[in-house]
């Protein structure tokens, strides 16, 4: 028997690889849930698990009922999967729907509080914000504390603050040269840029954000 999970990621590719590993009197046990199909961008199939049923002629068992989620928060998903259910026992819960300002109050006076994100990079805004607040916060995969030390540190050796400024102005259009070359595929290094040096919003673009220090800077180069 071959056990599949997650199986709406797979590629046409891996699919293939797993059949072929089958033996003649063997069987299948794909779980996956079509709606979370989220990673065609990186090979998987969108017609997966369709795909699946129909070569092996599996049974469907669905699997509507979520374990994890309370019921206002099942209730906001029916929106776009109206199959889905919560169990008897799930907690109501609430849904909040908090403009910047909001969710900072709202950070500030929960004792802990996860914010979930498909992509950490988006994140680093925020972060960036609850450390202006005073609030505590952690990106798990990447130490944004450390990372500011780093970069104060890579320039420690500068005579006097002015010095350290003119510094780190030259690494920012550094910066902003290398997002413009790498493009659309520099999400993760211009979300750090944007923290570390305090830009408000992750959609502003570097680049105009600095325009008189990148201008000045160049001049000076």
């Amino acid at each position: 028997m071959i056990f599949g999970d997650e199986v709406q990621d797979w590629s046409k590719a891996q699919w293939s690889l797993v059949k072929r590993h089958l033996a003649d009197d063997g069987l299948f046990l794909l779980v996956g849930d079509c709606n979370q199909s989220i990673y065609s961008w990186r090979g998987a199939d969108p017609e997966a698990m369709e795909r699946m049923k129909t070569d092996s002629e599996a049974e469907d068992l669905p699997m509507n009922v979520s374990r994890r989620c309370p019921v206002h928060a099942v209730n906001l998903a029916k929106r776009i999967v109206p199959t889905i259910e919560a169990t008897d026992y799930a907690e109501n819960g609430e849904v909040l729907d908090l403009n910047e300002d909001a969710t900072m109050a709202f950070l500030a006076q929960e004792k802990s509080a996860l914010v979930q994100c498909r992509r950490n990079a988006p994140l680093a805004a925020w972060w960036h914000q609850c450390m202006r607040n005073g609030i505590t916060a952690v990106i798990r995969g990447r130490d944004m504390a450390q990372d500011l030390i780093n970069l104060i540190e890579r320039f420690a050796s500068a005579e006097n603050l002015p010095m350290f400024l003119e510094s780190l102005r030259g690494w920012e259009v550094e910066e902003v040269e290398k997002c413009e070359a790498i493009g659309p595929k520099a999400d993760n290094r211009k979300h750090w840029l944007i923290f570390a040096i305090g830009i408000d919003h992750a959609d502003q673009n570097p680049r105009s954000a600095l325009e008189p220090r990148y201008q000045s800077t160049r001049r000076l180069r």
